[in-house]
């Protein structure tokens, strides 16, 4: 379990290929979406990342800061970006840094090593939640959800 963990100060990429700290995305709420990536997933990765873009104003309203995570390398990640026309954070991890520091546990196919699908709920980089994501088009929800039920932001 995760939750109580520190968020480590990582510095992965995000895209367009730029070298991103973990902890630029602020001190406040945090929330990091971790999506499979593999050509496989391309539908629910898809969906997934809709769902958050959709509730991007109700985010940042509430001062939440969202970003997107996968195991792609950085070029796999930045057409990932294009084809969606993704605006918030996408943030590649090929080394799966996160998964070693906070010891999540990963699946692996024929594509690799992946992230499973589980959103991050983080405040002051402490782990507040760490939510399974049971429908990808839903996951965005799921976390306003939590945040409401819990008093956050």
């Amino acid at each position: 379990m995760i939750v109580g963990m520190t968020l480590p100060d990582l510095q992965l990429t995000a895209s367009p290929g730029k070298p991103f700290r973990l902890h630029e995305l602020g001190p406040g709420w945090i929330v990091i979406y971790l999506y499979d990536g593999s050509p496989e997933h391309i539908g629910r990765d898809a969906a997934e990342h809709r769902a958050f873009s959709c509730l991007e104003r109700d985010f940042s309203e509430r001062g939440v800061n969202v970003a997107g995570l996968s195991a792609e390398t950085p070029q796999e990640q930045e057409a990932t970006v294009a084809r969606e026309r993704i605006c918030h954070v996408m943030l590649a991890d090929p080394r799966l840094e996160l998964a070693t520091a906070l010891g999540i546990p990963l699946h692996t196919d024929e594509y690799g090593s992946r992230y499973p699908r589980v959103t991050i709920i983080a405040r002051h980089h402490t782990v507040a939640a760490a939510l399974r994501v049971t429908s990808s088009e839903r996951a965005a929800d799921q976390v306003i959800a939590w945040m409401k039920l819990s008093g956050a932001a």
